[in-house]
């Protein structure tokens, strides 16, 4: 019920049954990740990342779990954790492009353009139709050697 709610949008009312689901089920680890993704829609950003890191309690291979907490630890300036959760879900699952991708934009964001390339071009190998890989590599190339705090928000 609470997935179908979410497809319409109505976010707000399915937080109510991912909360009963849990409560049914405490154990419930993607109840859990649905319920962060939803908060995380929501601009509840701390809300989110608590309920990914319940579900990455009880199971630890999310590997989808791992990026969106990287994603939003990146998005508090928190790139050392970013990058641990994005090693995290390429180690579980080393063909998903979109952590390679966003991995290459938290090193970016550090200034590490070389290592970022590696990781856009992995993302690249892929998924050879990735366009936002393709856009972040060609401008991490075209940022390496600068240290332009402004070009580094760039990428994404």
């Amino acid at each position: 019920m609470a997935n179908a709610l979410v497809r319409k949008g109505k976010f707000q009312e399915s937080v109510s049954y991912y909360k009963k689901a849990i409560h049914l089920k405490n154990n419930y680890a993607e109840a859990y990740s649905n319920l962060g993704i939803v908060l995380g829609e929501q601009g509840k950003l701390d809300e989110a990342m608590e309920q990914y890191q319940k579900a990455l309690k009880i199971n630890p291979d999310l590997f989808q779990v791992h990026n969106s907490l990287a994603i939003l630890l990146a998005q508090r300036g928190d790139f050392l954790g970013a990058l641990y959760h994005y090693r995290q879900a390429i180690t579980l699952h080393p063909g998903f492009a979109q952590a390679y991708n966003n991995m290459g934009s938290a090193l970016a964001g550090q200034g590490r353009f070389e290592e970022a390339i590696i990781h856009f071009e992995q993302a690249i190998n892929i998924d050879p139709d990735y366009r936002d890989a393709q856009n972040n590599l060609e401008l991490a190339r075209s940022l390496v050697g600068k240290s332009n705090a402004r070009a580094r928000q760039e990428i994404r």
